[in-house]
């Protein structure tokens, strides 16, 4: 009895047992939650780079119309001084408002990004 119980181990045991050590270590699983959370901070990335630009450029913009308000005053010309400074009040409010706007979409993919990392598994 023991010869047939160890030949039959032998047989059916060894391939079993063979395959076990060298087994394929399962795939990765699909992470797209990594990929969202990669987008979603280039996205900020690319936003901020966006507001920074678009603050320097209205500030240069309010710049030069103060050097125009100086220039019309040291000239006397103070009729053309009065309507640069209603230019720059009108200039600004819209620049403030924009960078309003910037912000709360910032606050928004921030908003996105925080989601996205409390539904990856494993946190």
């Amino acid at each position: 009895m023991r010869i047939p119980l160890c030949i039959a181990l032998c047989l059916f045991g060894s391939p079993v047992l063979l395959n076990l050590g060298h087994a394929q270590p399962p795939h990765p699983p699909d992470r797209p939650w990594k990929k969202e959370i990669a987008s979603d901070r280039k996205e900020i990335a690319e936003q901020k780079s966006e507001i920074k630009d678009n603050a320097g450029d209205a500030r240069e913009k309010e710049q030069e119309l103060r050097q125009q308000i100086q220039d019309a005053v040291d000239q006397g010309d103070h009729e053309r001084a009065r309507e640069l400074r209603e230019q720059l009040k009108e200039l600004h409010q819209q620049n403030v408002q924009e960078k309003l706007q910037d912000k709360k979409e910032l606050g928004e993919a921030r908003g996105k990004l925080k989601q996205d990392r409390h539904r990856a598994p494993g946190r």
